[in-house]
This record gives structure tokens, C-alpha cells and sequence, in this order.
């Protein structure tokens, strides 16, 4: 084994918190609150408590029990995961390397066949440690892109390109309900925010460093890049997720860029040159409003229609009137929706080895060139019905990197 493989590896010496509650799915909570409970009745147990002894001994399999689930949380990793989770792993047990150091994808095959179990209980709970802390030290930030996000919403109102519906942010954002999510929803799948709408939860991405102070640094920079996207979701995209979530994700990455670096009035990615993320979605919008054979589509048309408050708003019917006459057909975004979905399957079963965020993007650009080559494959002369995709939660990718659920 290599440098990170080493079973010897000193545990931290940092304190250990009470249970905690942490949000979000937590990877080794259980254990972690097992073991906490186990190392209290030990220590009743030390100081004489008969009862306290038998229970610590039936804690302890518990807590073996719940080890090896976690262990086989890390079955199935890619090889890049591995080596990626590898260094998270060994910094938290050591915190004596950068998070960027060499990743040794043999230890996260230690981890999960022959630590031992108390080493790797150590880990899981510098991992709970870890959120909770920036959890805690990352209010300041969180509050103020609460504040940021409102008075962007009503620049662009003043602007005229969102609409005055939107005002609702003023009091719906504040009362938003924000968790800090860990590596195994988040980075190891590629993915840096998500907005569950289910739960009216947005998560934001933990942050990697080897101090509080560099982790926090890093939790600020990820945060940052999807703070406003999974806003934009919450306040915006419930309308038309079920629908049309590709409309959902390409504009709610327009509307943040737009917010954040203006130009509202430009969508095509090449253009702007400011993100990567969701760059196929908003390829194909722009194809759609720009470069239809009738008379273009203002983004400004998009955009109003996106932020107003229900698909039966003026603004919606609009635009999907200025689509119409635009293409010379009607239900333009059930047909390009449902093909769309066409290519995605399609693309989904020619690479299968392919990142999620990569095959919608091919889909996307596929049904682009359709638009472009022979537009009738896709406004076919039929009767479009709304057909609902399959279900994902939308999630803007990390920069330099909604998972797919």
C-alpha cells in the first residue's frame, strides 16, 4: 500500500462533539451516534456502573453493525472517486496534508475492508465534525447571499427582465431553508448545489481543506458559484420542473450569470464565456429564440416568463405565443421536450459510461442541430403531449468539476 495505506496513521487529536444533528443524509451519522453512546456507558462503566458495562458491550456490535454499512457505502467507486475520496479521507484522520495532495486509491480499499473499526469510526466523526462546523461558521455567508440574491431579483426587475412577480423574494427567500451537505452527495458525484424540492431544503457543498479556516475559504467559493442557480429554482422553477426541467436548468443558470455579470439579453454560452454549467441547455435556447426561421425571440421574452409567477401569466403566453409564430408551430416546447427526451435515451444508451451532466448536454446539442438540419423532426405535425420526464432534482455542477437522483 501507498503512503495513504498506512494503518498506523494517528488519529486526531481534535475533540469529538456530543451527537449531533446534522442535515442532509450524513454519511456515518448512525455510527457516529452509536459510538458516542457506546464510549459514554464505557466511561459510566469505568467508574463502576455495572449496568453501564452490559450496555456498552451491546453497543459496541451495534456499532459494528453500522461500520460495516458504511463501509459499503464506498463499494462501487470509480477509480477517480476513490483516488478524490482518498484525500478527504486521509486529511480528516491526519490534518497534516492539503486537501490537494496525492490521492491513494488503495487507502479507501483499507478504509473499507481492514481499518479498524475504531479508525474508521474516527473518520466518520471528523467527517460529522467537519459539517457541523461549517454549518455553524458559515451563517455570516449564507445571510449575505440571502440579502445579495433579493437585491439582484429586483435590479433585474428595475431592469425589466424579470418579472414584477418576483418580488415575492423579499419575503419567501429569508424564510428559504439552507443545509451544508457532505462529500458523498455532493463532490463525489460532481455536483455542487441542489435544491430538493420535495423537501424545500437547498444543500450547499461542504468545503475541502485541512484547517477550519481553509475549509470555510473553500465552502465560500463552491457555495458561491450555485448559491443563486438553486434559488432560481426555488423561487422560479416549480412552474415548469415537471415539465420541462431543461428549460428549468438553462435558465436558471441565464438568470444567475445575468444577474451576477449582466447581459441579460445573451444566452448562447460561447458567447457569454462566464460558465460551463448547463452550457447545452442554454446552447439550445438559444437556438430556439434566435435562430428560428420567423422572427427572433428576445431572451428578455424568456426571462420574464421564467420569473413570473404561474404558466398562466401574461408573460408566459407570451412567449409561448412569440415561439409559435417564431417556428410556425404549436406546443414548441412540448415538441422540442420530447425530443429532447428522444436523444437523451438515446445518448444514454450509446455511453453508458458517460457523466450525467455530459449526456444531457450531447442531448441538448443533438436536438440543436436537429432544429438546425431539418427542423420537422422535431415540430412534428401532431398533436404534443405533455409527457413528464423522468424525475430528477436539479443541481447546478461544481465549478472546475443537481447528482443525478
Amino acid at each position: 500500500m501507498g503512503k495513504h495505506s498506512q494503518p498506523e496513521l494517528a488519529p486526531t487529536q481534535l475533540p469529538y462533539p456530543e451527537p449531533l444533528n446534522i442535515p442532509g443524509e450524513t454519511v456515518g451519522r448512525e455510527a457516529v451516534d452509536l459510538a458516542n453512546l457506546r464510549d459514554w456507558h464505557q466511561a459510566q462503566a469505568e467508574a463502576g456502573d455495572r449496568y453501564a458495562r452490559r450496555f456498552a458491550e451491546a453497543e459496541n456490535e451495534e456499532v459494528e453493525i453500522a461500520v460495516a454499512k458504511e463501509r459499503r457505502q464506498l463499494d462501487g467507486l470509480t477509480l477517480d472517486q476513490k483516488t478524490n475520496l482518498s484525500r478527504y479521507a486521509y486529511m480528516l484522520l491526519s490534518e497534516q496534508v492539503d486537501e490537494t495532495a496525492d490521492g491513494n486509491p488503495q487507502f479507501i480499499d483499507y478504509l473499507r475492508r481492514d481499518a479498524p473499526t475504531e479508525q474508521f469510526v474516527t473518520f466518520l466523526r471528523r467527517h460529522t465534525s467537519v459539517l457541523a462546523e461549517q454549518l455553524e461558521n458559515g451563517q455570516p455567508f449564507i445571510e449575505q447571499a440571502r440579502k445579495q440574491y433579493i437585491t439582484n431579483v429586483f435590479q433585474g426587475i428595475t431592469d425589466g427582465w424579470i418579472s414584477r412577480d418576483a418580488t415575492t423574494v423579499y419575503d419567501t427567500v429569508p424564510r428559504a431553508k439552507i443545509e451544508i451537505v457532505d462529500y458523498w452527495q455532493t463532490h463525489n458525484y460532481g455536483i455542487g448545489g441542489v435544491y430538493h424540492r420535495h423537501g424545500d431544503v437547498i444543500y450547499l457543498p461542504q468545503g475541502l481543506g485541512d484547517s477550519p479556516g481553509k475549509r470555510l475559504i473553500d465552502f465560500e467559493w463552491r457555495a458561491d458559484h450555485v448559491f443563486d442557480h438553486e434559488f432560481n429554482h426555488r423561487e422560479f422553477g416549480d412552474k415548469i420542473f415537471d415539465d420541462y426541467p431543461w428549460l428549468d436548468e438553462g435558465l436558471a443558470e441565464h438568470v444567475r450569470l445575468a444577474m451576477r455579470n449582466g447581459e441579460p439579453g445573451q444566452l448562447h454560452p460561447a458567447i457569454r464565456g462566464d460558465s460551463e454549467v448547463y452550457r447545452g441547455y442554454r446552447a439550445l435556447l438559444h437556438y430556439l429564440t434566435q435562430c428560428a426561421p420567423g422572427t427572433e425571440v428576445p431572451a428578455r421574452v424568456l426571462t420574464l416568463a421564467y420569473t413570473s409567477n404561474s404558466v398562466e401569466s401574461p408573460e408566459w403566453q407570451t412567449m409561448e405565443q412569440q415561439l409559435s409564430d417564431a417556428w410556425g408551430s404549436k406546443y414548441v416546447l412540448d415538441k422540442v421536450t420530447m425530443r429532447l427526451n428522444h436523444h437523451r435515451d438515446q445518448v444514454a444508451r450509446d455511453y453508458p459510461d458517460m457523466g450525467w451532466a455530459e449526456q444531457q448536454d450531447e442531448a441538448a446539442i443533438r436536438t440543436k442541430d436537429d432544429l438546425a438540419s431539418d427542423p420537422s423532426l422535431v415540430f412534428i405535425e401532431q398533436q404534443a403531449h405533455k409527457q413528464k420526464p423522468q424525475t430528477y432534482v436539479g443541481s447546478a455542477a461544481l465549478v472546475g468539476a443537481g447528482k443525478k437522483r
